[in-house]
């Protein structure tokens, strides 16, 4: 009977053993697993299109948002890219410089430069994110938001961001929105300084307090800015001369405020110029508050311009909706006695003020007024007409409702009225008005 117990014993001692070492070679076949699992050999010469020696050579491991996977991110899952500074490629864990990787998202593959190691490892690390740069510290946003909320600093005066961004201030932060890759952001002191920055993307320039510049801003041809004066006022001891695509804004409910002690105080380039819930004001007793000089386009839309002269120049195309131009000494809108421009389209409720004339148009040139019934644009000439056009090359057009009045374009200098429609003044205050009723 005790032979038979000790036997008995020394089976069961036998099976924990066996049982044990079971247990001990499927933890490390996991752990193995885990280890090398992530690793494939890629052998389509399609997915590899750089210099290796043997595509078959090549062992990949995939990281997608930081988490391990067994394959690239498909188009489906998002828009993923690959972190090229985190990626790479070497033996036996170490990086080797040499070797460079990329990704195509559109057609899903990979290519390596410099690869010529047997058992060569690549980490391949994938995100939905894209990496910020603000006063050189990396920031992510995820692509599916796009959009990045930041304290704000006390110093510097101007936060600007490339690559078309738009920023806004919510909650004591500024809020960049339409982040895209590569993106780049820093605080400013002055404008000058922001505009030594500007690449060739468009920059946008967010005002975080007023500001005294007593040098001319000047915008190149190539360059397409947006400064956002954010409610804030800004005395310019020169002008900002625009040659490129300029837009002045306030994204804030109160107006921006540019106070200019020049004359021409804005010059409004070939190309475009937009000014936008802004106040321009100039203080100098001559010229205009803003010269055009034969501009694709300016526009004013919720914004006052009020000096010496307007707006004036040597000729280009006008749009003013909803906003006022004032001139206190002289004409509102004026073109030069020896160039014309090409239109001058007045919206909504604007007002048109001049001491002597709401518009005066020298050498040719449309002025079309566009409004409903009640929402007419005013012109007012305190001591002359509201609108002197000179020569008869100048149109004056009236569009009420949804038709333009005009029969037919002799280029006479023809008030042109139709469908019933009758051009009247009214002296208010002794002031003329303009109106179509």
């Amino acid at each position: 009977m005790k032979l038979e117990k000790f036997k008995e014993e020394k089976k069961k001692q036998k099976s924990i053993i066996l049982f044990t070492i079971a247990c001990v070679l499927l933890i490390t076949g996991v752990l193995i697993y885990k280890t090398f699992a992530s690793f494939q050999v890629i052998e389509n010469e399609d997915m590899i299109n750089g210099d290796v020696s043997d595509p078959g050579d090549i062992y990949f491991a995939f990281y997608k948002n930081g988490e391990i996977t067994k394959e690239i991110p498909s188009s489906e899952e998002g828009n993923f890219f690959l972190d090229e500074n985190a990626s790479y490629c070497g033996v036996l864990e170490t990086k080797d410089e040499n070797i460079k990787l990329s990704f195509n998202s559109e057609t899903r593959d990979i290519t390596i430069t410099g690869a010529h190691t047997t058992h060569t490892k690549c980490y391949l690390y994938f995100r939905d994110q894209y990496h910020v740069k603000i006063d050189e510290e990396q920031k992510e946003v995820k692509v599916s938001d796009g959009t990045l909320s930041l304290d704000k600093k006390t110093d510097g005066k101007i936060f600007m961001c490339n690559n078309g961004v738009n920023i806004k201030e919510e909650n004591s932060q500024i809020k960049i929105e339409n982040i895209t890759k590569d993106t780049k952001c820093n605080y400013y002191n002055t404008s000058s300084e922001a505009l030594q920055a500007v690449d060739n993307t468009p920059n946008y320039m967010f005002f975080l307090a007023d500001e005294t510049a007593n040098n001319s801003l000047e915008i190149s041809d190539e360059k397409e800015i947006t400064m956002d004066i954010n409610g804030h006022t800004n005395e310019y001891n020169g002008r900002i001369d625009n040659e490129g695509n300029l837009t002045i804004c306030s994204s804030n409910q109160n107006k921006g405020n540019l106070n200019f002690q020049v004359t021409a105080s804005l010059i409004a380039g070939p190309k475009k110029t937009y000014i936008k819930n802004c106040k321009l004001t100039s203080n100098i007793y001559s010229g205009s508050t803003i010269y055009m000089k034969d501009s694709l386009l300016l526009k004013i839309e919720n914004s006052e311009i009020i000096g010496f002269y307007g707006v004036g120049g040597n000729g280009g195309n006008l749009f003013v909706d909803n906003s006022k131009i004032e001139a206190t000494e002289k004409r509102a809108i004026q073109a030069n006695a020896s160039t014309n421009f090409s239109n001058v389209i007045i919206k909504n409720k604007s007002v048109i003020i001049g001491k002597e004339n709401g518009i005066a148009l020298y050498s040719g040139g449309n002025v079309i007024l566009d409004g409903d019934e009640k929402n007419y644009p005013t012109i007012t000439g305190s001591i002359g007409t509201a609108i002197y056009l000179s020569f008869t090359s100048s149109n004056l057009y009236f569009k009420y409702g949804e038709t333009y009045g005009i029969e037919e374009n002799t280029n006479e200098g023809t008030t042109y009225l139709r469908n019933g429609a009758t051009l009247k003044e009214v002296i208010e205050d002794g002031k003329t008005h303009t109106y179509l009723e």
